[in-house]
């Protein structure tokens, strides 16, 4: 996330990237809850760590705005029983009231300001 300021004032506006903004299309698009990949089994120590890394900073500002929330808890079961079996580490996601009211319900692919 980025943020916008006008000329001379003090108050910035968040800007979405565009790894924000397809999270939050595909959230509203969804009727399910999404999982989100927080450590993959393996890492190439590079190119996709840093990805990694980036997609779940970007997350983690989308679910301090509110736009999306974190529901882990409520599968935290499976989650440890995927991380014993894979050693992958998953966090659970859910738009918001507040983040599906950003978009237009007849075409998600925009949004509606």
């Amino acid at each position: 996330m980025t943020t916008a300021t006008g000329g001379g004032q003090a108050a910035s506006i968040p800007t979405l990237t565009d790894f924000q903004f397809a999270s939050m299309r595909d959230a509203a698009n969804s009727s399910i809850d999404l999982y989100l990949l927080m450590r993959p089994h393996t890492l190439d120590g590079g190119e996709q760590y840093v990805e990694y890394v980036s997609n779940n900073i970007e997350t983690d500002e989308l679910l301090e705005l509110g736009l999306l929330e974190d529901v882990s808890e409520r599968y935290a079961e499976r989650i440890r029983a995927e991380r014993q079996v894979s050693g992958r580490v998953f966090r659970v996601i859910r738009i918001t009231a507040q983040g599906k009211a950003m978009f237009n319900e007849s075409d998600t692919s925009a949004l509606s300001i």
